[in-house]
């Protein structure tokens, strides 16, 4: 509608200029001198208007563009535009500029809308955050991050190195993404930190949150100790209270104290049960010393010597190394090959050792298990590499599934109970985790996460 109005206003215009020049050369050649002089005298002064009417006719849409184009760049969409001539093109032209200016408007207090409740959200929750652009400049510090630091009005993030520096120095280590927990020196605040990295509008910036996790983790310690001395003491009492028992049995038959007894006067089965109750005593102390040696295990893992490792050579390795037991046992084993390109960095010693536990683990739980099945697989889950360990045996009641990582604790007649709780240490060494998911007589699953 308004490009109509403006080319037929537009073409009126030329029509009268046309119409004046010839008018003009008509009168040229009909009038007489004097007439002449006059004529033309009115005819350029008309067909001058004609032309400085057309100019401001056209270039009127590109001011009235002009001026709205800059208020669009200035965000100013307070203003309005009169729309009294209706019929006009430039009604038209004001109208749509009012309605996209109406537009705009709604869609900025949309946006400032969202933004103001992201911001409240952003304050409310107990987590500390901070965001810096590609320069390392800070542009986000919530209340949380202030409380947490101990820092108020930090304004750069250089400000905020020379009053943290552990927690800015380990930020500038994971600036590329990762996670990490750290304990603040002054405040001895133990933080969960995680850094991430994105790109936005062509600049990379980096979101750091993090949280005191102090609390939680003298908790969880608290309740890792009562566990484990729980297991200790069940583990001890087992061989001590015999052993008492039995030394009580053999100092009744030798005598106690002064009142010792001649070898002679023993009977055939007095000796007997002595010698029998001096080999149980041995064999407990044996079991004692076993025990003992264990739990040096678990204190003597060596550091990881990280290389690059394939997934498929990992777990080819142990598929040849079980291949013999599943055989002899009747196990139906499925290797899922992965990615070749699928890769760790890990000491390969050490996850052999934990993927041998774990195999080891299903294998003994297949035992009396009707057609069993082992399965390993390997895929890669939004970045981070799984390894998972798939058995149909008898499985892990959920009362004890909490329980099967600590140190000592096991279900099994001749298990030591330190497998699972060396395997989870490995993968701490290594930055990664160790789970579990069990429906008892249905599936077990154990996953390496890297």
């Amino acid at each position: 509608m308004v490009s109509k109005k403006f080319i037929f206003g537009v073409v009126i215009r030329i029509f009268g200029i046309l119409i004046s020049i010839v008018l003009l050369s008509v009168c040229y050649f009909i009038l007489d001198r004097n007439q002449l002089i006059f004529t033309f005298t009115v005819g350029l002064s008309v067909f001058g208007f004609l032309i400085s009417n057309l100019i401001i006719y056209v270039t009127r849409t590109n001011r009235e563009l002009a001026k709205f184009l800059m208020s669009i760049k200035h965000s100013d969409f307070s203003v309005y535009y009169s729309t009294e001539h209706k019929k006009s093109y430039v009604g038209d032209l004001h109208q749509a500029f009012n309605e996209i200016i109406v537009s705009f408007k709604e869609i900025k207090i949309e946006k400032e809308l969202q933004l103001q409740f992201l911001t409240l959200i952003v304050e409310q929750i107990n987590v500390g955050l901070i965001a810096l652009n590609g320069n390392k400049e800070l542009i986000l510090m919530n209340s949380a991050a202030e409380n947490i630091l101990g820092v108020k009005k930090t304004k750069t993030w250089n400000q905020l190195a020379t009053k943290i520096v552990v927690f800015t120095s380990e930020v500038d280590k994971l600036t590329t993404g990762g996670k990490k927990l750290i304990e603040l020196e002054e405040s001895k605040k133990q933080l969960s930190l995680n850094v991430s990295s994105s790109l936005l509008l062509e600049e990379n910036h980096i979101i750091i949150s993090f949280q005191d996790i102090k609390g939680e983790i003298e908790q969880k310690e608290a309740e890792a100790w009562i566990r484990l001395i729980r297991i200790l003491n069940h583990e001890i009492m087992n061989s001590v209270t015999p052993i008492s028992s039995l030394t009580e049995t053999i100092l009744m038959i030798l005598g106690k104290d002064e009142n010792k007894v001649n070898i002679e006067d023993l009977s055939t089965e007095q000796i007997r049960d002595v010698i029998r109750s001096v080999k149980t005593i041995q064999n407990r102390s044996d079991g004692l010393f076993d025990f003992v040696t264990e739990y040096r295990k678990l204190t003597k893992i060596p550091q990881p010597k990280i290389e690059t490792v394939a997934v498929n050579d990992l777990l080819q390795n142990a598929e040849q190394l079980w291949k013999p037991e599943l055989i002899k046992n009747h196990i139906a084993f499925e290797f899922t090959k992965a990615e070749d390109s699928l890769t760790i960095n890990a000491d390969p010693n050490l996850i052999e050792q934990v993927l041998i536990n774990l195999i080891k683990n299903s294998i003994q739980a297949l035992e009396s298990i009707e057609n069993p099945k082992l399965s390993i697989t390997a895929f890669n889950d939004n970045g981070k590499i799984c390894i998972q360990v798939k058995d149909n045996g008898v499985g892990i009641p959920s009362n004890l599934i909490n329980d099967i990582f600590v140190p000592f604790f096991t279900t099994k007649e001749k298990g030591s109970g330190i497998g699972l709780s060396l395997s989870r240490q490995i993968m701490r060494m290594h930055g990664g985790n160790i789970s579990v998911q069990s429906i008892p007589q249905v599936e077990t699953i154990f996953t390496l996460s890297f």
